[in-house]
């Protein structure tokens, strides 16, 4: 890339837009505001969120094309956050947003309907060589009358931070007002403002008086000082509660925070019998923390953005809080073979926002893969239940309509052990959520994308010639001799690899493999480590191309920590389990010292190939991976063992280095 030059990027990715009051909503952020991080505050730095928007001027137009086609009829397509033109034909909708000035930094939001009844239960199932991954979406059940519902404590906590300055904190003070105005008598409600400091009304009922002070407390409020918002969260979630009524927490913010796990680990902690909604105000609302803090709190997140109506904003959040219909959820399977669900805890239900459920399944033929699913919860203190017949694929459908159940189903299972995360710091977690990210190709606080650029091979050619990769067999060896393969085309005039100790060779074609090859001798006297080779190829047109590959010298067995888990007793199943242990000898290798190993670093010095156990009877017990570094393998006590019992395991690494463990048992 030269100085100057144009990039173009492109980006694919798949997004699941949420479905809510019979709506399909898409936000595309356009800015990301600075945020408060406590941990950042600093003497004078009181406000360490602007209350302006410095860079409007700065930012270039920006020219959206939103190509809608959903397969079915379109109902209404809209935008409450600009004024895009949109051209409909068909079951198609054409939509073109030139941006620029102010409408530059706020989120564009996209919503659209479609015609026709909505199913009350519909089944997404993809299926790979080996399992399958599926979405089960069902709708609530009918919304009950206002007879049928608990009154509610109702405490809003409304951020009055410099970031809230203006329009915002305006919004917030009309929503708020008019969700008091919209309680029932049998009601209770209480305020509480917070940026620095914390400012209470109190606890009271409904009233057109206590209404009055609550209008009057919230016209007071001013839009000052930094974003403390675990005080008031933990504040308003110790609030005292009855069985006879239902306590609910509002939160009113743009989020703009960057210590969201204080947060939402208080939520987590202190919730109680509390339920959280979070009200998002503002033209970019942090919707990573309303959406959790929302989740976590058994609620529902609502964003409104500065060119809506407040009270109109207002009635559809009252509408939320006023019935959650469907409570206590759980789903039976009817036999399916399904796994890893998620979440693992489901929601209540409320009207217009469907049980959405995500897993995987396995097995084969109709027991396994047919069956009659059913959806119980409560509705108004009574049982309910939904039942549908359900038939998920018995064969592998790679170009079917659903190819991306496999990248829903990893998201679910990374948000589920992000939010475990959230409660402590856990390595396995971390390990297990690097693993999905690198195994489905998503982006994890510890995994990200690589950008590949795609090399043509002339320029008059209109197919990209893709990027060669060298690769050294075995990549991780003991001293002796590996072979690197390089695919560089035959008729390259020159193969010429240059080996870190400054000696090169020329590398030859194979043309049963269609690879240039190259040996070369590991010294024996070669210290642990990981060392780079540079590949030179001419090709046949002249041009030289440039590679780089690595590979480790490595003489160190594999160590594991064992562990038993079960009675040994005759007759017993009891589960080995082995999880491999870095070492100073694994650190060194890559150059590092003993107290450089993080989590993330033992991942991927992990290198445990198979591992076994051989028992006195000398057979053998295949460890079968469990995550990232872990193995797991069953085992039945004979039924005359009796002693102690002990078991030889046996730990194989990338480069065939054996080590043997005992591991002794006790029979009870």
């Amino acid at each position: 890339l030269q100085p100057g030059d144009r990039v173009d990027v492109r980006l694919r990715y798949v997004q699941v837009l949420p479905y809510e009051d019979g709506q399909y909503e898409l936000t595309f952020p356009m800015v990301a505001p600075r945020r408060y991080d406590p941990a950042d505050d600093a003497e004078g730095n009181e406000t360490a969120v602007s209350a302006t928007s410095a860079f409007v001027d700065e930012q270039p137009p920006l020219t959206m094309r939103v190509s809608l086609a959903p397969g079915l009829p379109l109902a209404a397509v809209s935008s409450p956050s600009h004024e895009p033109a949109i051209e409909r034909e068909g079951d198609h909708a054409s939509v073109h947003l030139e941006a620029e000035g102010e409408a530059r930094t706020r989120d564009f939001t996209l919503r659209y309907a479609l015609e026709g009844e909505t199913p009350q239960a519909t089944m997404l199932a993809h299926r790979e060589e080996d399992e399958g991954f599926f979405t089960l979406l069902v709708q609530p059940p009918a919304a009950p009358t206002d007879a049928q519902i608990m009154p509610r404590d109702v405490t809003f906590v409304v951020d009055t931070s410099s970031s809230m300055h203006g329009r915002p904190l305006a919004h917030a003070r009309a929503m708020v007002a008019a969700v008091i105005e919209g309680l029932r008598s049998e009601d209770r409600f209480d305020v509480i403002g917070f940026s620095d400091q914390v400012r209470q009304l109190s606890m009271q009922a409904r009233s057109d008086d206590s209404v009055a002070r609550a209008n009057a407390f919230l016209d007071e409020l001013r839009a000052a000082g930094a974003t403390e918002m675990v005080p008031a969260i933990t504040r308003a979630l110790a609030s005292e509660t009855s069985a006879d009524r239902v306590p609910i927490v509002v939160l009113v913010t743009d989020g703009y925070i960057g210590n969201e796990s204080d947060v939402l680990r208080a939520i987590a902690t202190e919730l109680g019998d509390h339920r959280v909604y979070a009200f998002g105000v503002g033209g970019s609302v942090n919707r990573f923390l309303t959406e959790r803090a929302a989740e976590i709190g058994r609620g529902r997140a609502v964003h409104v953005g500065l060119a809506e109506d407040p009270s109109e904003a207002a009635a559809r959040f009252v509408a939320h809080i006023d019935r959650p219909l469907f409570t206590d959820v759980e789903v039976d399977w009817g036999g399916l073979a399904v796994r890893d669900v998620y979440p693992r805890r489901l929601p209540d239900l409320f009207a217009g926002k469907p049980l959405e459920v995500r897993g995987r399944f396995s097995g084969g033929g109709e027991a396994t893969l047919r069956a009659t699913v059913r959806v119980r919860g409560t509705v108004n203190g009574r049982r309910f239940e939904r039942s549908f017949p359900v038939t998920l694929p018995d064969a592998s459908t790679p170009e079917g309509p659903h190819a991306s159940q496999a990248s829903l189903w990893a998201r679910a299972a990374v948000h589920d052990r992000m939010n475990r995360l959230f409660l402590r710091d856990d390595p396995t977690l971390i390990a297990e959520v690097t693993q999905l990210g690198l195994a489905h190709h998503i982006v994890t606080p510890w995994t990200s994308f690589v950008a590949v650029e795609e090399i043509v091979e002339e320029e008059d050619e209109d197919e990209p010639e893709p990027e060669a990769r060298a690769t050294v067999s075995p990549a991780r060896a003991l001293p002796g001799d590996p072979e690197i393969r390089i695919p560089a085309p035959e008729d390259a005039r020159q193969v010429t690899v240059i080996l870190p100790f400054g000696e090169s060779l020329e590398a030859g074609f194979e043309h049963e493999l269609g690879m240039w090859t190259a040996r070369f001798l590991i010294p024996r006297d070669a210290d642990e480590g990981t060392y780079p080779i540079e590949v030179l190829i001419t090709h046949a047109d002249g041009r030289l191309e440039h590679l780089r590959l690595w590979y480790t010298v490595d003489e160190t067995a594999a160590q594991v920590h064992l562990e038993v888990d079960g009675e040994v007793r005759p007759g017993e199943t009891i589960t080995l389990r082995a999880e491999q242990v870095i070492t100073e000898a694994d650190l060194a290798q890559v150059g590092r010292r003993p107290g450089e190993l993080t989590e993330e670093r033992a991942l991927l010095l992990s290198d445990a190939r198979r591992v076994e156990a051989r028992t006195p009877s000398g057979e053998v017990i295949d460890l079968e991976r469990a995550g990232p570094n872990g193995w797991e393998g069953t085992w039945t006590i004979p039924a005359d063992a009796e002693g102690t019992l002990e078991l030889d395991v046996v730990v194989v690494d990338m480069a065939a280095n054996v080590t043997h463990q005992p591991l002794r048992l006790e029979v009870q």
